[in-house]
């Protein structure tokens, strides 16, 4: 093939797939704000660990910037043996700084824990207290059962997710309790610009 009828043919395509990838002209579904889009008051993005070994677990949060002066927001990160977080039940209580640099964000490894044994969190800023969490660091050696969950995509504007409720719902019976759940990621998507976002009904 010539050089020139070569570069025609790339042209063609390219254009055949600049086509493809232009925003449909068909209308989309308008997205219904309000309640259902808003988050947890001062912490958004809720809670959140991983990362467990016999001893240590991660913890994340992000905090509301709106509060934050410029010089960040501290954190207490709170560890307890209990829901409750009573007296002598908090394990563990680090600093955490959160700062536009990290979007708020903070991760906070937590050390010197008990290998197979659950644990709550949460964390406090001026007087203003996350959701709690529950996390459970991993065992030693060999085990007898290893109860396992997964979970993949999270289009929300197309599901009602009832499949996470019944999987925070087998913590509530120690004979479905569950030792560590695994977020295997996202599709990638073969549909055009936006596929038509809506809510109202999924």
């Amino acid at each position: 093939m010539q050089r020139r009828a070569f570069l025609a043919s790339v042209g063609i395509a390219g254009g055949a797939l600049a086509a493809g990838c232009a925003p449909r002209s068909n209308p989309t579904y308008p997205i219904q704000t309000g309640e259902l889009f808003e988050g947890i008051g001062p912490y958004p993005s809720g809670v959140g660990s991983g990362d467990p070994t016999p001893d240590s677990v991660l913890l994340w949060t992000r905090a509301h910037p709106e509060r934050d002066t410029g010089q960040g927001l501290l954190l207490t990160t709170e560890v307890s043996t209990s829901p409750q977080f009573g007296v002598g039940q908090i394990i563990a209580e680090l600093p955490a700084l959160a700062t536009a640099q990290r979007d708020h964000c903070v991760t906070i490894n937590v050390t010197g824990l008990q290998p197979a044994t659950t644990y709550w969190y949460r964390f406090r800023y001026d007087g203003l207290t996350s959701p709690t969490g529950r996390t459970r660091t991993s065992p030693i050696g060999g085990v007898d059962r290893l109860r396992l969950a997964a979970f993949s995509c999270q289009r929300y504007t197309h599901g009602f997710y009832t499949a996470h409720s019944d999987l925070a719902g087998l913590a509530e019976d120690p004979s479905t309790d569950l030792d560590l759940v695994l977020c295997l990621g996202d599709y990638v998507y073969e549909t055009g610009y936006a596929d038509r976002v809506y809510i109202p009904g999924r």
